[in-house]
Formats: C-alpha cells, sequence, structure tokens
C-alpha cells in the first residue's frame, strides 16, 4: 500500500510539472499569484506546486516527512533563539545531503496533503500590503494571521520567463514568527528552518 501510495504521487508530479495547456486569456499578476498559492494551500497541492518555481523547490530543504514528525513539527515546535528575519539568500542544504528537484518537489507534495496541515490553511488570514512589478521580477508582501498569536509578513519574489509567461514563485521569507504564530508559519511556509526547530527530546 506504501510503495502504491508513492507510485501515485509521483504519476501526480509528472502531470503537475508538464506542459499547461494556453487558454489565451492573460496570465495572473504577480499578486494573483501569491493569491492562488494561500488559496491552494494544502487544499490543492498539484496546483500550488505550479506555482513554484524550481529554484523554490531547491532552497526550502524539504524531505517527505512521517506522520509522527508531521506532529511534531506542528505541535512540539518551538521558535529559535532569535526570530526568523529576511536573509540576502535562500537557506542553502549541504552538498553532502543535497536533494534532488523530483524529491523536493515530492515532498512538498506530501507536506501539503497532511490533515493537520489542511486544517491550519484553511484558518490563514492573508493581506496584502505591498506588490512591486519590474519586468519579469516582482516583490509581494503579505501580513498573515494565523490561528493564534501576533500577524507576521511573508515577502515572496517571484519570476517569470518572458513577460506573456506566468510568474512563479522563487523565494518566500518571514518575518516577525514567534512562539505563538510558529505553528501557522510552518503551514504558510513549509521549511527546513522549520524542520530544525523542533525540541531534541519532543516524542
Amino acid at each position: 500500500m506504501v510503495g502504491m501510495s508513492w507510485l501515485v504521487l509521483a504519476g501526480l508530479l509528472v502531470l503537475a510539472t508538464g506542459p499547461q495547456i494556453a487558454c489565451g486569456a492573460p496570465p495572473p499578476s504577480a499578486q494573483e499569484t501569491v493569491q492562488a498559492y494561500f488559496h491552494t494551500l494544502a487544499r490543492d497541492p498539484l496546483r500550488n506546486l505550479d506555482l513554484l518555481s524550481p529554484r523554490f523547490h531547491r532552497s526550502h530543504g524539504l524531505r517527505p516527512m512521517t506522520q509522527a514528525e508531521t506532529e511534531r513539527l506542528l505541535e512540539d515546535a518551538e521558535p529559535l533563539e532569535t526570530p526568523a528575519e529576511p536573509r540576502d539568500r535562500p537557506a542553502r542544504v549541504g552538498s553532502s545531503d543535497e536533494i534532488s528537484l523530483d524529491s523536493a518537489r515530492m515532498a512538498w507534495l506530501v507536506v501539503q496533503m497532511k490533515p493537520e496541515y489542511r486544517r491550519i490553511a484553511s484558518r490563514l488570514e492573508p493581506k496584502w500590503v505591498h506588490t512591486k512589478e519590474a519586468g519579469d521580477r516582482a516583490q509581494v508582501v503579505v501580513r498573515v494571521r494565523g490561528t493564534r498569536g501576533p500577524h507576521f509578513l511573508q515577502r515572496f519574489s517571484l519570476s517569470r520567463a518572458t513577460p506573456a509567461a506566468e510568474w512563479r514563485i522563487d523565494r518566500i521569507v518571514q518575518q516577525g514568527v514567534v512562539a505563538e504564530n510558529l505553528r501557522s508559519a510552518v503551514v504558510a511556509y513549509p521549511n527546513i528552518e522549520h524542520q530544525r526547530r523542533l525540541r531534541p527530546d519532543a516524542g
């Protein structure tokens, strides 16, 4: 059964990353792409996957997690000594344990399918703060209210191949993550840094 599940996920991954059929409508704006990110987050994993660029998947550092690991991530996580702040570059994964692009995409699909993620994602309340498009680059800043605690900022960097192409999310940086809103931040942007916040004594 487990093997079959992975085969099904692999097939869905191929479909999600295959060519898209043009419908004649103009591509969504950068802000609409971010809006779609939150709308599909943990609700429509395949559509969510299609909004993200290869660069994004190479930076989040996720790997497929077991149910127990997911519970620890959502229930037993605590913030770093210093709250996460914007960085000048995406987090890197060491060359010795670098994962392939397909594995990163698979991990993103798997984490989106967790029931607890879906529950929390449905309660996220994003509000737009700032959008700036300049040629084939864009920045979108969103203030996110979660299930508890203060809001936090989520900054999106997007790019597109040509002016007629669809925007893809290259990078996400969060600001204002504290203990009270960490679970919501985990769901709004799952990544390796959140995994590293697990308490070592969590069982």
